[in-house]
């Protein structure tokens, strides 16, 4: 989860965020925790939903999105496990130019200067390039 330090570009009279606004989000997330060796190539909203936290107008923007690795990116560790984990043990490196999809939520509280961000989460989806590295099964008795 990211703290709300991240200010949504929004007004504070707009009803809900944008997609732009959790994309802004997701990209800056994503640039912080690999350092540029992966990117956001595509973002889409595909639900959203309006709660209230502690009494605060909450809304959570369900997403999918695809990234691309811009070098040789070694998975296997960090806090956002979709961007930077193996999903399997053992470290893989995935190979330049590897494209996989991700989804998962952008949570936003709106305060008195608009959307701040609460929450991000994501998680890889299968893709056959990444899942193809996995290493074989241990053997058996």
């Amino acid at each position: 989860m990211i703290a709300a330090a991240f200010v949504a570009a929004c007004s504070p009279s707009s009803s809900t965020p944008t997609p732009a606004q959790g994309e802004a989000a997701l990209r800056a997330e994503v640039q912080k925790e690999t350092a540029g060796k992966i990117a956001v190539v595509s973002f889409a909203k595909t639900d959203g939903q309006k709660a209230e936290v502690f009494g605060t107008p909450a809304y959570w923007l369900s997403y999918t999105a695809t990234l691309r690795t811009g070098e040789d990116v070694p998975l296997g560790g960090g806090p956002m496990y979709a961007f930077t984990a193996s999903p399997f043990a053992g470290n893989v490196v995935v190979p330049k130019g590897t494209e996989y999809t991700i989804a998962g939520i952008v949570g936003f509280l709106q305060k008195e200067s608009g959307w701040v961000l609460l929450e991000l989460k994501a998680n890889r989806l299968p893709n056959t390039t990444i899942d193809a590295l996995r290493p074989p099964a241990p053997k058996r008795w």
